[in-house]
């Protein structure tokens, strides 16, 4: 297994000097497993960079831990216990963290997403407006998780809300070549709003290096290249700023969130990925988006 985590300080933060709120991690396991996790502290609570990196950290003394060996059922069961578990403890940490510094819990809320990846199958567990993405053997990307937004998208359920905004999962019948988790700064790239819901796959593709299988050792940390700023944002992005029609390079549209990835890829089955990932007709997708808001506004017109 190769494994891979950056996060990077989005552009709105450099400029207003507000620290990465963002924290990720992936490791491998002892079993040949590995682990990939990321957490992002909500902008609008005061202490939220130590609630997503405490968040972290508990994952990981938890999961480090992890004996799951095995592909059945009764293997990624025990692996999904361990995860649930590590949510619980995550929960607690950040608890103790707010306690230790006489704040409220609600200045440090943080969204966390896990993967486990035996080398075939995937465990999950999500809270929050991350995501967990995965690509099989055969190409297929997958997005695995949920964005808990509640009723509008302003509205985010961290991981403090509870078990019951909490999601957990497990496939033991796909085989999964690579896995990787983003915080919502990544994930607005990855699931554009014209694509209403799907995943860019070409996009998603691009950071699992498939097609670089000759060289995936050292093409795995070419996901750096999403990381990769200049005077006009997100050089990885600079395609998908397309999307917003807009003329200058420096459009508000491209990437301005912090920016989280955790990856972990099984060598071997992405040499089996041979899929191609067209370009999206997003000329096409907007005339019909124009279309739809159209003719929203003709039916709420007020009545002459």
């Amino acid at each position: 297994m190769l494994t891979y985590s950056k996060s990077q300080t989005g552009r709105w933060h450099s400029e207003t000097s507000t620290p990465c709120q963002d924290c990720s991690y992936a490791f491998e396991l002892a079993d040949g497993g590995a682990v990939v996790m990321v957490a992002d502290g909500l902008g609008s609570c005061e202490r939220s960079d130590l609630g997503s990196q405490g968040a972290v950290t508990a994952v990981v003394n938890v999961l480090k831990g992890m004996s799951a060996t095995g592909t059945g059922e009764h293997a990624l069961g025990i692996a999904q216990a361990y995860i649930k578990v590590a949510f619980a403890e995550a929960e607690a940490a950040v608890a103790r963290i707010a306690e230790s510094d006489g704040r409220p819990v609600e200045d440090y809320l943080t969204t966390l997403s896990v993967a486990y990846h035996n080398g075939r199958n995937l465990v999950w567990g999500h809270s929050g407006d991350g995501a967990v993405i995965a690509v099989t053997s055969f190409g297929t990307i997958r997005k695995l998780t949920e964005e808990d937004n509640g009723e509008t998208s302003s509205i985010v359920y961290p991981l403090q809300a509870g078990p019951s905004h909490w999601s957990f999962g497990f496939d033991s019948q796909e085989e999964y070549a690579g896995v990787l988790a983003v915080t919502d700064g990544l994930l607005e790239a990855l699931q554009p709003q014209l694509l209403r819901g799907s995943l860019y796959e070409r996009l998603c593709a691009h950071i699992f290096q498939v097609g670089m299988s000759g060289d995936l050792h050292s093409g795995l940390t070419a996901a750096d290249a999403v990381f990769s700023f200049d005077d006009t944002g997100c050089a990885l992005f600079d395609l998908w700023s397309r999307e917003i029609h807009r003329a200058s390079p420096k459009s508000e549209g491209l990437l301005r969130d912090d920016l989280s990835v955790a990856m972990a890829v099984n060598p071997e089955l992405m040499e089996l990925v041979e899929q191609e990932y067209p370009e999206p007709d997003w000329l096409k997708l907007a005339v019909a988006l124009n279309d739809d808001l159209a003719q929203l506004g003709a039916s709420n017109a007020p009545g002459e």
